[in-house]
């Protein structure tokens, strides 16, 4: 997938993590798709990052109205992508994890615990969507 224009890619991985999400978990309700949900997620905000940062950098000679708009957004998508990085960083470790009912709990690096439910990663999809439609990508 890393072949693909930046947009495409994080298309694909929005729509990825939303079918994951929306689609194939209400069917089987196995809560370990939430690692690969993260996984689409984090790379997606990745890419997001990426585009934002190319945004601001070209934008900075420039005085244009949309400029704050971006910086607006980018609070609540930073805390989303730091999150996401997180999640990912304790998934690729194998850190303490473990189902408990309809949610997933894992063990961040600084030994905080985060619960991975529907409505959570449904928010962060929601956040990297309207980020990336800020961005006009």
């Amino acid at each position: 997938m890393d072949d693909l224009p930046i947009n495409e890619r994080i298309e694909k991985r929005l729509a990825y993590a939303d079918y994951l999400l929306n689609k194939t978990y209400p069917l089987v309700k196995e809560v370990k798709l939430f690692l690969e949900i993260i996984n689409h997620l984090e790379a997606a905000s990745r890419d997001l990052s990426e585009v934002q940062e190319n945004e601001i950098f070209s934008a900075q000679g420039i005085k244009d109205s949309s400029v704050p708009k971006l910086s607006e957004k980018s609070s609540e998508f930073q805390e989303v992508f730091t999150s996401l990085k997180e999640l990912k960083y304790a998934k690729d470790n194998d850190l303490f994890s473990f189902k408990r009912g309809e949610s997933y709990v894992i063990c961040k690096n600084n030994y905080k615990v985060q619960v991975l439910s529907v409505d959570l990663l449904q928010n962060y999809l929601n956040t990297l969507a309207t980020t990336k439609q800020s961005l006009g990508k």
